[in-house]
This record gives structure tokens, sequence and C-alpha cells, in this order.
């Protein structure tokens, strides 16, 4: 997998995380999808950093 595929998924789940996150605090989603939330937010991060990693050049 390239970089740049990496980061759109990347960025995709990020954003995707805040937005089950913020319905979860809301009240809309029940709070089991606050977990779900994070956890895809967390994954966004690790796969940008791990993105990021491969692009730079030692």
């Amino acid at each position: 997998m390239n970089p740049g595929t990496m980061n759109i998924i990347a960025w995709t789940a990020e954003l995707v995380g805040l937005i089950i996150v913020l319905l979860g605090v809301l009240g809309v989603l029940p709070d089991r999808f606050l977990a779900a939330g994070l956890l895809l937010m967390v994954v966004g991060i690790l796969a940008k950093l791990r993105a990021n990693r491969m692009t730079r050049k030692d």
C-alpha cells in the first residue's frame, strides 16, 4: 500500500470516528458507539504516523 492511499484511509477513519463520537456525545447514538468512534480515531492517527514514516527518507 502506498503512502497516499494510507493517508486517505487515515483521514477517512479519523473523520468518521469524529462524527460517531460527536453523535454519541449529543445522545443520538448509544454510548457503545463512543468507544468505536474513539477507536477509529486512534486507528486513523496510527495510520497517518505510519504513512509519514513511509514517505520519510533517512
